[in-house]
């Protein structure tokens, strides 16, 4: 009796909440009609560096092992080129009139010396340097227009492109990793401790241990956080205290999470994306693409881009019913380098060899010559 009460609860809320998605759904998202290319920009040396915007102007492109573009935004025409000290190993941060950027140089010794480099956006003229100290870093993660650096496993430190901002020694749980969603920092060990951290000082804010290895992946709404595992699942969080309020299992490690109004979006290593119920972690809807996710973007209220190997397909999901709204083939890409970014109406997707701007028919704001 009680499983067929379950049974009848499951399909009751399925159907509640498709048809509740149905209705919600807008008739007249610019991402649901047919794409087109507004521009091309060729660079046969495609770095795994996810590429920036200003989203304004300029678009940063990075290139194996070191070097900058900056392109129109609007054309894809070339302002300047730029080579950096080392192998640039994070995005390009934009701050209002310069970028920063941050490499990595390999020493005699074996060890590795990091750099950070401040460059005017509209000149590529280089602005300012600082050596920043490379012992034994075993993580880093870009935040804000600094670098947050794990030193071993228990210093913590968030450097930028005049010094050392703070430095931190959390040495009771051996740190593993660090990671960041919006303002909120987060540093875990392999054992399942979880520390979220102030990223203006450096502080704990909260600590809590979650029952699996974390991945990496975490977002933040309101007074909820999510957190994904290696093993799959994705949990809900207290950001109060720490108290794991839901757990939901997937296929695969988690790679991403992003919190929406009603629930959770999460990339699953099995190739799926999830829709998991903010309240219960129930599952509204799963998609399966090509091959393993490489990234998505927000490019609507209720639209995300997604880029998947196996595929040269731009992929665009109705984050209400998970259903596919637009596709669009990327003929001269071999394979996606990195994940999309949206930036001043356009989506960028940049593929093995080169850089496409895309944008619904008719939006396109101008197109490259030949284009």
């Amino acid at each position: 009796m009680r499983s067929a009460v379950f049974v009848s609860l499951v399909i009751f809320t399925w159907f509640a909440v498709g048809a509740n998605a149905e209705a919600q759904r807008p008739e007249d998202s610019p991402w649901e009609r047919p794409l087109e290319t507004c521009w091309t920009f060729d660079a046969p040396a495609m770095s795994s560096v996810p590429l920036a915007s200003d989203n304004v102007s300029t678009v940063f492109l990075p290139q194996t092992p070191a070097r900058i573009i900056a392109l129109s935004l609007l054309s894809g025409d070339t302002f300047w080129t730029v080579e950096t000290s080392g192998s640039i190993i994070s995005p390009p941060l934009p701050n209002g009139s310069k970028v920063v950027v941050y490499s990595t140089v390999l020493n005699e010794d074996g060890s590795s010396s990091y750099r950070s480099a401040a460059i005017d956006s509209l000149s590529g003229v280089s602005l300012s340097g600082f050596p920043l100290n490379g012992e034994r870093v075993t993580d880093t993660e870009p935040f804000g227009t600094g670098l947050l650096m794990l030193i071993g496993t228990d210093v913590l430190r968030l450097a930028d492109e005049t010094g050392i901002r703070w430095e931190r020694v959390f040495s009771e749980v051996g740190l593993s990793g660090i990671s960041r969603s919006g303002p909120h920092v987060f540093a875990w060990s392999e054992k399942g401790h979880v520390i979220l951290i102030d990223g203006d000082t450096g502080s704990a804010v909260l600590r809590f241990i979650l029952p699996s290895i974390p991945s990496g992946a975490f977002a933040v709404r309101g007074e909820k956080m999510y957190a994904g595992s290696s093993a799959g699942t994705v949990f809900s969080v207290d950001r109060r205290d720490g108290e794991i309020g839901w757990s939901s299992r997937t296929g695969g490690t988690i790679d991403a999470l992003e919190a929406e109004e009603d629930g959770v979006l999460a990339i699953s290593r099995d190739n799926f994306v999830y829709f998991l119920a903010d309240g219960n972690g129930s599952r509204i809807w799963k998609r399966r693409l090509s091959g393993r996710i490489i990234g998505s973007t927000k490019v609507g209220n209720t639209s995300h881009a997604f880029l998947a190997y196996g595929s040269n397909d731009v992929v665009v999901l109705n984050t209400l019913d998970g259903k596919p709204v637009n596709s669009y083939r990327i003929e001269s890409a071999d394979y996606f380098s990195g994940a999309p970014v949206y930036a001043g109406g356009y989506l960028l997707v940049p593929f093995d060899s080169g850089l496409a701007a895309l944008a619904p028919k008719g939006l396109c704001k101008k197109k490259k010559d030949g284009q």
